[in-house]
């Protein structure tokens, strides 16, 4: 359901908060206009702290989205819509049941409960690192701190490689080793001077 709706993504950048860099950074998806929704930037700003003013090492402590989705009627895909049957009626209603959807993560945490379906995956996930009792706070902890990594990972990684990660520069051949290709492919050109 998500990649229909991540067709219309034209453009990902990152920016930071401040000029030191410790207060956290942004994450704004551009979209082309959709069937979806009508918001043409998505904005997610990670607030971060540091423990240390030498140590370049950041904590995540909220997820903060400068407005949330405005799906168009009937195309908000972090839900499906399930016929349910009532008893003795011919006509059933239809209820809105959540589904897993990258678009999930566009909302404030800690701040917006989870769903039941979230909150019983995110306890077995939990359960096997502790034999504890989980509760909500962790599980949003957890959430909080996926959602960080992964947006770090594109804001560090994939952004400034962006149009080599479009063309496929980034990633080995089948017949080459399993480390990225980051470096230029000019290794050719020193076996033609062995002749």
């Amino acid at each position: 359901y998500d990649e229909m709706v991540l067709d219309y993504l034209s453009n990902v950048r990152s920016e930071w908060l401040d000029e030191t860099w410790r207060t956290g950074f942004k994450m704004v998806w551009e979209f082309a206009p959709n069937p979806y929704f009508e918001n043409k930037e998505l904005v997610q700003i990670f607030r971060t702290n540091t423990h240390s003013k030498y140590i370049r090492e950041f904590g995540v402590e909220k997820l903060e989205v400068a407005e949330p989705i405005k799906w168009k009627a009937g195309k908000d895909v972090t839900f499906s819509e399930v016929k349910v049957k009532a008893k003795g009626k011919k006509k059933g209603n239809t209820k809105k049941v959540p589904r897993p959807s990258f678009f999930k993560q566009f909302r404030n945490l800690p701040g917006e409960e989870l769903d039941d379906d979230e909150r019983q995956f995110l306890s077995m996930e939990l359960m096997e690192e502790s034999d504890d009792e989980i509760d909500d706070d962790q599980m949003v902890e957890f959430l909080l701190c996926q959602y960080y990594e992964f947006a770090d990972q594109l804001r560090g990684t994939v952004i400034p490689r962006s149009a080599r990660v479009y063309t496929g520069d980034v990633f080995p051949s089948d017949d080459e080793s399993g480390d990225m290709n980051m470096d230029d492919d000019d290794d050719d050109d020193d076996d033609d001077d062995e002749s």
